[in-house]
């Protein structure tokens, strides 16, 4: 009967053992999970945000050009990457020239007074939210920017809202990559996955989300009104995100 009893004891430690390692890896691997490439705002976290700070960062006044990478890997050989260097590099060549009229259609615009008009008329236009737009424009996307930027605001939460303008392989690229982050006590207890020691990690977010707005083909002759449509659709996307709620 003992003899029994001492065999089951292993038995039971060793699946005992089993679990532990077992919840330990699950807990690991959910402890790493990676954050969503996107994140809205829930209705219990839009009714608590109080004033929300939105801050426009825009590193350029005019449109980068850029092309689209031909995908040719080279065949993995010396020559094959040179060959595939030379080919990207014609090729981004080719794109600032076909884009040089292009940009220059766009000389006098002031693209940055024109996006910060925009998303001023439709972010302090959302229903149910306060948000105060900056009445200027921080001509950075840095990270130090953004940080200062967080810094200074007394609100709630601050929205940093950082502009990306391209003319790739001739097509018009325009987007909004948009975080809210808060700074009251009360809101700071809703983040996703607090990280303290920076403010502006991905985890504090309570939003983040990029609206892209795409027009294929731009011409010298069309560009100023495909441009100027391109913000007003942008800021219209903008406050669309605002005001349509996860449903989680």
């Amino acid at each position: 009967m003992n003899s029994v009893k001492s065999a089951a004891r292993p038995r039971m430690l060793d699946r005992l053992v089993r679990a532990l390692v077992f919840s330990g890896t699950m807990l690991a691997l959910c402890a790493c999970q990676p954050l969503p490439s996107h994140r809205l705002l829930s209705k219990p976290e839009q009714a608590a945000l109080g004033t929300v700070d939105a801050v426009l960062l825009m590193p350029t006044q005019v449109p980068g050009v850029t092309a689209q990478r031909s995908g040719y890997s080279g065949g993995g050989s010396l020559l094959g990457i040179f060959v595939a260097a030379a080919v990207d590099g014609y090729r981004s060549e080719k794109a600032r020239s076909d884009a040089t009229p292009v940009v220059a259609a766009l000389q006098g615009f002031d693209f940055q007074a024109e996006l910060l008009k925009a998303l001023t008329d439709k972010l302090e236009a959302v229903p149910n939210m306060k948000v105060v737009v900056r009445p200027t424009v921080i001509p950075s996307g840095s990270s130090a920017d953004a940080e200062r930027a967080y810094k200074e605001s007394s609100d709630a939460s601050v929205l940093l809202m950082t502009v990306g303008y391209e003319i790739r392989s001739g097509d018009l690229w325009l987007s909004l990559a948009m975080a809210l982050y808060p700074k009251s006590e009360a809101l700071k207890q809703l983040r996703p996955r607090p990280n303290d020691g920076q403010p502006l990690d991905k985890g504090n977010a309570l939003l983040h989300i990029t609206p892209v707005i795409k027009t294929d083909a731009v011409t010298a002759a069309n560009i100023r009104a495909v441009v100027q449509d391109s913000i007003v659709r942008l800021a219209r996307s903008a406050a669309a995100v605002l005001s349509h709620p996860d449903p989680r």
